[in-house]
């Protein structure tokens, strides 16, 4: 039953999606031909309207979350996410959440109840996501110091696991 759940709840979040950006999703096995190659640049205004791009992090090791205020799992991880930016924080490493949101006041709301200190970028329109193949929420991706997509991650989880943080120490070397 639990399978099932699971598998409903992709369903919803990757209907969810497509609404929201007016278009189909990608394939799920598209986003894998991403991994080993040059990330996806963007420009997108952070919560204060300042535009950020990955370009101006060179060669910061980078963590790239998608999620929106509507996703129940991406709200869950947050928590997180936090945690990890502060283990890494004084280190060669960035985090970067990208709300796949359509308003900024959906997440200015969010973020009055939150304590978030990372990096907080809004993709109104969807093409940062399109650009990286997104078609779940929350989907993380892992970017070594030349840019390069290590891997993508579909789901919530321990972003302060000791799995996953070695991963991070192993690129900051």
């Amino acid at each position: 039953m639990n399978s099932l759940v699971k598998y409903f709840t992709l369903i919803i979040f990757i209907a969810a999606i497509a609404i929201s950006v007016n278009a189909a999703p990608p394939a799920p096995w598209e986003v894998e031909g991403l991994i080993g190659g040059k990330a996806p640049d963007f420009n997108l205004p952070d919560m204060e309207g300042n535009m950020v791009s990955i370009s101006d992090f060179k060669q910061k090791v980078i963590f790239i979350n998608f999620w929106a205020t509507w996703c129940p799992p991406c709200k869950t991880e947050m928590p997180d996410l936090n945690e990890l930016y502060k283990i890494y924080k004084d280190k060669d490493f960035v985090l970067i959440g990208i709300s796949t949101d359509n308003s900024k006041k959906d997440i200015e709301k969010f973020l009055k109840d939150q304590n978030i200190d990372f990096i907080l970028l809004h993709d109104k329109d969807g093409k940062i996501m399109k650009a990286y193949k997104v078609f779940s929420l929350p989907m993380s991706f892992l970017i070594d110091r030349d840019k390069k997509i290590v891997e993508k991650f579909l789901g919530p989880r321990d972003w302060t696991d000791e799995e996953f943080t070695k991963k991070i120490d192993a690129l900051l070397r």
